[in-house]
């Protein structure tokens, strides 16, 4: 849990630059199913380039962090990207969720999103339920 809040929290302060030295060297993202692109990405500067496909599209954007779970040895984020199209100048909020998992060494190994809060619980719902005080996937 203190890893990825110290990664948001980094963002915050100093962007993607600052946020992937929370993420293992071999990190791994995945984007959302509905990504057209790859559907994964390896390694702190493949996510650096797939970040730059975000500030092109909506410029400076700050996400707000509203629930960190611990889900059994992975932690559930969800949040909200919020900014500005960069072509329209249209107000953004888009809801995104991010399963955060493979710890190691104090890094990040893995990060699946969803482009929305249900589309995880969903994705994971079958398998998440309470255990104790702690959310189980």
């Amino acid at each position: 849990m203190e890893v990825v809040r110290h990664a948001f929290e980094a963002f915050a302060r100093g962007g993607i630059e600052a946020m992937i030295e929370y993420g293992s060297p071999d990190c791994v993202f995945y984007p959302d199913p509905s990504w057209m692109e790859d559907r994964e990405y390896r390694g702190r500067a493949a996510f650096i380039a797939f970040n730059k496909t975000q500030t092109d599209a909506f410029g400076d954007f700050r996400i707000e962090v509203h629930d960190l779970r611990p889900v059994g040895d992975r932690v559930l984020a969800l949040i909200e990207f919020v900014g500005q199209a960069s072509a329209s100048g249209m107000a953004i909020r888009q809801q995104a969720a991010h399963v955060f998992s493979d710890f190691h060494d104090g890094k990040i190994g893995k990060d699946r999103t969803f482009l929305s809060w249900e589309a995880a619980l969903k994705a994971w719902g079958s398998r998440t339920r309470r255990h104790g005080g702690e959310w189980l996937l």
